[in-house]
C-alpha cells in the first residue's frame, strides 16, 4: 500500500475538487479565465484567449507547486540528512 498510481492521484484530485468549500469557487475561477461579456443575452468569448489564460493559470499554479514541493524537499534534506 506503499505506492500511489497515477489514477489514485487523479481521483483525489477530482474529489478534492469537488468538495464543498472548493466546488463554490469554480464559477469565479470560470469567469476570470474567460473574460466574456454578456450583451443582447448572447456570451461573447474570444476562444483564443481563454485558451492563453487558461494555459496561463495551469501554468502559474505547477511553478507555484512545484516550486513548493523543491523547497520542502531541500529543507527536509538539510535538516534531517538520510
Amino acid at each position: 500500500m506503499n505506492e500511489v498510481t497515477i489514477w489514485l492521484a487523479l481521483g483525489a484530485g477530482v474529489v478534492s475538487f469537488l468538495s464543498p468549500c472548493v466546488f463554490p469557487l469554480v464559477p469565479a475561477y470560470l469567469a476570470q479565465l474567460t473574460g466574456t461579456a454578456v450583451s443582447q443575452n448572447e456570451i461573447k468569448a474570444d476562444q483564443r484567449l481563454i485558451l492563453l489564460r487558461s494555459l496561463g493559470f495551469i501554468l502559474g499554479f505547477t511553478i507555484i507547486f512545484m516550486l513548493l514541493g523543491a523547497s520542502s524537499t531541500f529543507y527536509w534534506s538539510i535538516v534531517q540528512p538520510v
